[in-house]
């Protein structure tokens, strides 16, 4: 399979680039590759090499909703739940989950509005400088309280809905429900209030 040719070629440019010989291109030209297709796969892999070894060796902190591959073999409960919620949006994005991104946008949305400080209008910001202020820095705890929160009222309008025989609004807002009821499931002492 092409698959497998190009990742072993990624490999050994990767770990061995010292080591390519013609015969590499050979195996990948067996595969159907012609010589543009084996060019822009190098360029691809190098790029991503070059940038790997600049981001290592700056110690580049990856963006909050990326974590290390080790985290990722981690239980879901071990990794943060921003990070667990962005990471989810993304894949849900792509995925064009749209009734999922809604729901992630929406708890993501009352997080962030939660992290914002109250507004000093005495203060006057020193000419090119920035008025901004760091953002409140919530815990794990306060993070799930409002996923509770949010939980809880998509509840009552899920109970609302199904009162007035809305059956198919009242059907997404339990897969909103049941989506948030997952991640408070996986808490740290695994209790989700209903």
């Amino acid at each position: 399979m092409v698959d497998h040719a190009l990742c072993a070629y990624a490999e050994k440019l990767t770990q061995k680039p010292h080591e390519m010989t013609e015969s590499d291109l050979g195996a990948l030209r067996q595969h159907g590759l012609d010589d543009r297709a084996i060019h822009d796969a190098t360029q691809v892999i190098s790029y991503f090499n070059y940038i790997n070894r600049i981001a290592d060796a700056l110690h580049v902190e990856p963006e909050d909703f990326i974590w290390p591959w080790e985290k990722r073999q981690m239980p879901s409960s071990a990794i943060p739940l921003r990070q667990r919620l962005k990471a989810d949006l993304l894949g849900a994005m792509k995925a064009r989950q749209n009734h999922v991104v809604s729901t992630l946008r929406s708890t993501l949305a009352e997080i962030d509005n939660a992290e914002a400080v109250e507004v000093d209008t005495s203060f006057v910001p020193l000419v090119g400088r920035t008025n901004d202020v760091p953002r409140k820095v919530l815990t794990e705890a306060q993070i799930r309280a409002i996923l509770q929160r949010e939980a809880d009222q998509i509840k009552l309008a899920l109970i609302e809905y199904e009162g007035v025989g809305r059956a198919e609004k009242a059907a997404e807002l339990q897969a909103a429900w049941e989506l948030l009821a997952g991640y408070l499931a996986d808490g740290e002492d695994g209790a989700f209030e209903e």
